[in-house]
């Protein structure tokens, strides 16, 4: 994983405006795009956090691309830069004033990526985990129950009964 920040928001549109931010403050890239390139532009620069202002948001209009994003090799560490190391939630507005000294009374979606992305450099936000570690254990007989004849039926529920014992064990 790079060193880059994306900072993203939704769009009116159900799209994504997305910017993508070098560990020094530089837009390496950005842009409006839908979920699906949005996918590609997280292979493409692999940036080690994904900002936003909103993970409701994300959750409610984005779901399709978090299914997407979770099935990613490495997955971005997602920072919503809205609510506070404290738990506290502030508006993006009042954020942008406070750590980046820029006044503006409504943010458009190009602006919310950009300074989400800026936020997150800063250290401004808290982590949010939407993704966890799974094993998954496959538990299955080694033997085929084909052949058999009039024992078929035996042999398959002493296989069943063997495959929930090992599987109680686990």
């Amino acid at each position: 994983m790079s060193s880059a920040v994306l900072g993203i928001d939704i769009r009116p549109d159900g799209g994504f405006s997305y910017v993508v931010m070098g560990s020094d403050g530089s837009i390496i890239d950005g842009g409006n795009v839908d979920a699906g390139e949005l996918i590609r532009v997280i292979k493409r620069f692999k940036p080690s956090v994904l900002a936003v202002d909103n993970i409701r948001e994300l959750l409610e209009l984005g779901g399709r691309f978090l299914k997407r994003m979770g099935k990613l090799p490495t997955i971005p560490q997602i920072i919503q830069v809205t609510r506070l190391s404290d738990g506290s939630e502030v508006r993006m507005e009042d954020l942008v004033k406070r750590y980046l000294g820029v006044n503006v009374s409504v943010l458009m979606p190009e602006q919310t990526a950009k300074y989400a992305a800026e936020l997150a450099l800063r250290n401004v936000g808290s982590i949010v985990k939407l993704f966890e570690n799974e094993t998954k254990i496959v538990v299955k007989a080694l033997i085929s129950t084909k052949q058999g004849g009039q024992s078929r039926r035996r042999f398959e529920r002493n296989m069943a009964i063997r495959i929930r014992h090992i599987v109680k064990d686990v």
